[in-house]
């Protein structure tokens, strides 16, 4: 796991948020730093591999970030490729949470 990425997510496991809330944040979080702070794409065999998330749990806090827009398949024609890429929205997001 990358270094800053850990230390990120055990902040948000220390916070005051809900579970759902922290949930939301870690897969935001992890999109970010594995998608090289957003330069690629990131699977969700990547995320689930760094952080301690069923993969279900994953497409649900997904769908949340997909509605906010704060993430988007990498491929708009393949829906189902579970791929994603941050959008400005969400960089900017996570940029904030990281101040």
């Amino acid at each position: 796991m990358f270094g800053e990425l850990e230390i990120f997510l055990k902040e948000i496991d220390r916070s005051s948020k809900t579970f759902e809330e922290k949930h939301f944040e870690k897969l935001l979080v992890a999109a970010y730093y594995l998608g090289g702070k957003n330069v690629k794409p990131v699977k969700l065999e990547q995320i689930q591999e760094n952080i301690k998330m069923s993969e279900e749990e994953i497409l649900r806090v997904a769908d949340k970030a997909f509605k906010k827009g704060y993430i988007k398949d990498s491929d708009p024609l393949d829906k189902n490729n579970n791929e994603w890429k941050m959008t400005p929205q969400g960089r900017k997001y996570v940029e904030n949470l990281l101040d």
